[in-house]
């Protein structure tokens, strides 16, 4: 056990409602660098991904009647995280003092004489009713907000509905799903206009977002309140005629959509985001890790070769890698032609200073064959750094024109998944409407996965590729491909998307 000099600090931290983007920069940067993360249910997988892989991640999340732990414990369990890690982070959603019950833990943290700080996360009472389009105060409709909890720690207590129901506001009721029954006929008893527009929004500021309209006389026959999913907040005003307007979430032309992105963990993000920018549910499920080869890179190849040629950004990476290890950097490049054979490698060039010579108009190797059959002659020598299997069709090409070395630097494996991390996939893989692809490898490694545990997809789900290679692949394995991205970018498999998603 650590001194008391050496105990470290826990971390109170807001995750907000939902959409992963509203975690706040603080919150951002130490869910990144803690050592043990306590958790709550209402927190996505994704979010628990920027968590360090060394980091001890402890659930204990609470649903109504459902307590993976007592409040009590996970008291005295950070307490307790203190003593043997530094940077504890308590993640909620939400806020942590909005119904949260950080307050009690901040209590005894502090009895215990644990160091801590809050974090403030966004308030699914404004930020869900954001996403749902309704403000929560607006100059015509309301010029106040108040926000209950729908539910109290014992029956002994309730809101005094005298007071309440004469509340001019906006009524925002949180936790509040099997109390709608009792909470409108409160309202309507002490005085609430029987014809007061309400609302609920279902798990908020997500793609799994649902709200159901009526009003206070009519919500036990107009809203199906046994279906009503969890976490959901009942809000009460005349705010609620603001949403046929300000519905600009639901509006997206992704909404409600939940696509897998099967790239790699370190490319899956830019894709990712891409994706909920537009409202899509994405399910990470990398297909690919790339696994480094031994340094093969040595100075008589620089020394011997004209032009370098990348066809991966991997592969960017990974000679980058390589010359390092040689204590070189990119001024060893010097001389050489550069050729990029996409938009995607040449950014990733551009990173590490370099402005490709060469780009072909079709982003494959049939494209750099188009490209460079007037480009070279038999004085020239390449260089492909890429990975261990690839196709040969340009090392087949230049067997006849000049010399040329292919340099296996990394190769492509299939992640497997532990049990954990399978169980919430397969409830995910279940409801997907589309399953995108990047590289022909990420299509062999999904069709293994599939078949090693037996899941069968439903018959809607569709397929959308990046390229010609990758479609061939789908084919060859007995895959519809639905959509198929040109050019071949991630950009133009994202407008794919969105069209066959607005034709539906």
């Amino acid at each position: 056990m650590n001194s008391k000099q050496s105990i470290g600090t826990v971390y109170l931290v807001g995750a907000g409602p939902g959409d992963i983007g509203l975690l706040t920069h603080k919150g951002l940067s130490l869910l990144k660098s803690c050592d043990c993360l306590v958790y709550d249910r209402l927190i996505q997988d994704e979010m628990l991904a920027l968590a360090p892989a060394s980091c001890e991640k402890i659930y204990v999340g609470k649903a109504a009647s459902n307590h993976a732990m007592p409040q009590e414990d996970i008291n005295l369990l950070l307490c307790e995280k203190a003593k043997h890690f530094k940077t504890v982070v308590r993640l909620k959603g939400g806020d942590p003092y909005v119904f949260g019950r950080g307050g009690e833990e901040g209590e005894v943290l502090r009895a215990h004489q644990v160091p801590f700080e809050v974090v403030p996360g966004i308030s699914s009472s404004i930020g869900g009713l954001a996403y749902a389009g309704i403000p929560i105060t607006h100059r015509n409709h309301a010029s106040s907000f108040h926000v209950f909890t729908g539910h109290f720690k014992d029956d002994s207590k309730d809101h005094d509905w005298s007071v309440v129901a004469k509340i001019e506001g906006t009524l925002v009721f949180l936790m509040s799903i099997s109390s709608i029954p009792y909470i409108t006929s409160q309202l309507i008893q002490f005085g609430k206009k029987a014809s007061t527009p309400v609302a609920v929004v279902s798990n908020a500021a997500s793609s799994d977002q649902q709200v159901f309209e009526s009003t206070l006389e009519k919500a036990l026959d107009e809203l199906p309140i046994g279906q009503i999913k969890s976490p959901a907040l009942l809000v009460v005003g005349e705010v609620i005629h603001m949403r046929e307007t300000l519905n600009w979430f639901e509006s997206k032309p992704l909404f409600g959509k939940k696509i897998a992105v099967t790239r790699a963990t370190a490319q899956s993000s830019k894709f990712s985001a891409m994706l909920r920018a537009q409202g899509a549910s994405v399910i990470e499920l990398p297909m690919i890790a790339i696994e480094s080869l031994p340094h093969k890179l040595e100075q008589d190849h620089l020394a011997k070769s004209t032009q370098i040629w990348f066809t991966s950004e991997n592969g960017v990476h990974e000679f980058m890698k390589s010359l390092w290890a040689l204590d070189l950097d990119t001024r060893a490049l010097f001389g050489h032609k550069i050729l990029a054979i996409g938009p995607t490698t040449s950014k990733c060039l551009e990173q590490y200073g370099i402005r490709p010579d060469f780009m072909p108009t079709r982003y494959t190797q049939e494209g750099i064959i188009e490209l460079m059959k007037t480009k070279l002659n038999a004085s020239d020598s390449i260089l492909i750094p890429g990975a261990a299997v690839m196709r040969s069709l340009l090392t087949d090409w230049l067997e006849d024109i000049c010399t040329y070395e292919k340099l296996a630097i990394y190769q492509t494996i299939r992640p497997i998944y532990g049990k954990d991390e399978l169980v919430p996939l397969l409830n995910k893989i279940d409801a997907l409407d589309y399953v995108t692809f990047a590289s022909g490898s990420a299509v062999r490694h999904f069709h293994e996965f599939l078949e090693q545990h037996d899941i069968s997809l439903h018959s809607k789900v569709k397929f959308a590729s990046i390229g010609p290679i990758t479609s061939d692949t789908l084919k060859a394995l007995g895959y519809h491909v639905h959509l198929s991205a040109e050019p071949h970018t991630l950009e133009a498999l994202l407008t794919q998307l969105i069209e066959d998603a607005q034709s539906c």
